[in-house]
């Protein structure tokens, strides 16, 4: 089923993300050192930290061209995301989705977690975190719910802690970072997907047609979110960053953009945090893809193009991500082909075309049904100077395992990956080898703790790919990808991140137990001064408030808070180990 081809809800609006980007580097310095560790979250740097903070506070250079500070674009981030302005904007079942719905202009909310303890709240707002900081492609979002309507009247509450990763990561524009004052990720989308259990719906408007529905799809086991965010760079110019610091008024700097959503049902059998379907890309800009679902019983072919069609050019006012969102590219009607066949035409509605979530639904004949079936998409268009052809890849490999935190627990695990696979969205055609590479997730060097199959051999009917993950003995900690590829022709590969925490890098701890100082320079030094953020509500650097608030931080660094976006820290950057040693302090 999922959100292509049952009951939908689209929107859009804006969208913020409030992320430190202090962490995105270890910063070497004129000595010929790092400032910082990022794997061992240790400062290196033999400065006090009032110079270390000073130091990553002044202006930076971007190809001699004064950009941000030393801690990029957003020193004082805490990791927020929110929706802004966004409204439902169409809702219906595929191929009669209308705007014309009751659910027109009601508010869209992502929501914080409720404590899970005294169950109250929610309380702050989701939050975004990377795997690993120094890369674009790790990165999660923990949600805690979903609102749709009025506080007091909500028309679809949620109450559910969840997480999705980035997916379908590509550009919708060509960058110029000469000429955009933004990080070149302002050219690019993402595409999250989140699944709440059914059982977390606390309320529903059974009175308003599409949401009954929805929630009573045959087989649902929970609400199915997909968003793409896009046009996101920083609120502030780098002159009004640097004012704004000069001026010790330390603001945070969010990145900015749009958001397109589209809500349905998740049926057994389906990925929490990826969309099914067959998979599209769009082979005259780099990366961009989308899918599409071909529904034999209603004979209709639904293609999320939301993330595939460049955008026309980025926003004239970077303050401006609330309002219309502006045209794509007119590529003209495009062609949907199949063997070089024509099928048939449709109009990408590039003025408008995220008010149906870039979700468009084509009616298929019974001619037509068995030769999208047999043979790979391929969609094209050209008006004048413009042109675009998207391909399907018709081996795909897709998942929920994304970002995975190794030894979590403090010791390593083997773990069991399952990804799914499908040739032209069914089960395998022939046995298939694939391929499992190694490779850095981000900027740092790759340590290759994984131990894990070179080659794969999956039977042809198969509709799953399964391997063993192990630690290899004596490696060392930090970030590491793993790529998963077939010698297939065209085939759509994918990677699975993973984060290893270090284990016994700690000095030895005094006779009598971890004291203060102890604790302040090996585990709260590196977050008093890489995220600032945090200092705001708790000064870490303070023995007296960390005392006294320590019954609070000691239930955030719970395992009950851990799957939260109230989890401390926030980036879930703090060893097993440390975690340890900080609960022993605080508990003496």
């Amino acid at each position: 089923m999922s959100y292509l081809n049952g009951p939908r809800i689209n929107f859009w609006g804006g969208f913020q993300t409030n992320v430190d980007t202090t962490n995105n580097e270890d910063y070497e310095e004129a000595t010929g050192g790092p400032l910082i560790n990022v794997v061992h979250t240790m400062v290196t740097s033999s400065k006090s930290d009032e110079d270390l903070i000073h130091e990553l506070r002044q202006p930076a250079l971007r190809d001699g061209v004064s950009y941000y500070t030393l801690g990029g674009w957003n020193y004082y981030g805490d990791h927020g995301v929110t929706f802004h302005n966004a409204k439902v904007s169409s809702a219906g079942h595929p191929g009669k989705v209308t705007t014309d719905t009751r659910m027109s202009e009601l508010p869209v909310y992502l929501l914080g977690a409720l404590d899970p303890i005294t169950g109250a709240g929610p309380v702050g707002s989701a939050v975004m975190v990377d795997l690993d900081p120094t890369s674009s492609q790790t990165t999660q979002i923990f949600i805690g719910g979903l609102q749709i309507g009025a506080s007091d009247k909500p028309a679809l509450l949620i109450h559910g802690d969840s997480k999705c990763d980035s997916q379908f990561l590509g550009l919708r524009m060509q960058p110029n970072e000469e000429t955009v004052d933004a990080p070149g990720s302002y050219a690019a989308n993402g595409t999250f997907q989140v699944t709440f259990p059914i059982e977390s719906v606390v309320s529903y408007d059974s009175s308003i047609p599409i949401l009954n529905d929805l929630m009573n799809t045959p087989g649902i086991r929970g609400i199915v979110m997909r968003f793409s965010v896009f046009e996101c760079l920083p609120y502030m110019s780098t002159p009004e960053l640097q004012a704004d610091y000069k001026n010790n008024r330390n603001s945070s700097n969010p990145s900015s953009g749009h958001v397109i959503g589209t809500i349905g049902a998740a049926l057994d059998g389906e990925p929490d945090t990826v969309p099914p379907g067959r998979w599209l890309e769009n082979t005259t800009l780099g990366g961009a893809s989308g899918v599409a679902l071909l529904d034999e019983t209603n004979a209709i072919l639904s293609l999320d193009m939301v993330s595939l069609l460049p955008k026309a050019k980025l926003r004239a006012d970077r303050k401006d991500f609330t309002g219309p969102i502006g045209p794509n590219v007119d590529f003209g009607d495009l062609t949907i082909s199949v063997n070089g066949a024509s099928l048939t035409k449709f109009n990408p509605l590039p003025e408008n075309y995220y008010v149906y979530g870039g979700i468009f639904d084509l009616a298929v004949n019974s001619e037509q049904i068995p030769a999208l079936k047999s043979s790979p998409i391929t969609i094209s268009g050209k008006n004048g100077n413009n042109a675009v052809r998207i391909e399907e890849k018709p081996l795909r490999i897709y998942g929920d395992p994304r970002n995975i935190y190794f030894n979590e627990d403090g010791t390593s695990q083997d773990l069991t990956i399952t990804m799914q696979v499908r040739w032209l969205g069914g089960p395998l055609s022939q046995d298939t080898l694939f391929t499992l590479t190694s490779g850095k997730s981000g900027i740092l060097e790759n340590p290759k703790f994984l131990s894990f199959p070179e080659i794969v051999n999956v039977r042809g009917g198969s509709t799953s790919l399964t391997f063993e993950v192990k630690d290899r003995p004596g490696s060392k900690p930090g970030f590491e990808a793993i790529t998963i590829d077939s010698k297939q022709s065209n085939t759509a590969d994918t990677f699975i991140n993973f984060r290893k925490y270090p284990v016994g890098d700690l000095p030895p701890i005094p006779a009598g137990g971890p004291d203060w100082d102890y604790v302040y320079e090996n585990i709260l030094r590196y977050f008093y001064v890489v995220f600032p953020a945090m200092s705001m509500r708790i000064p870490l650097n303070y023995e007296g408030t960390i005392k006294a608030t320590g019954p609070v931080i000691l239930q955030r660094l719970s395992k009950e808070y851990r799957p939260t976006a109230l989890y401390m820290p926030l980036t879930r950057a703090m060893s097993p180990e440390r975690v340890a040693v900080l609960e022993a302090y605080l508990n003496s």
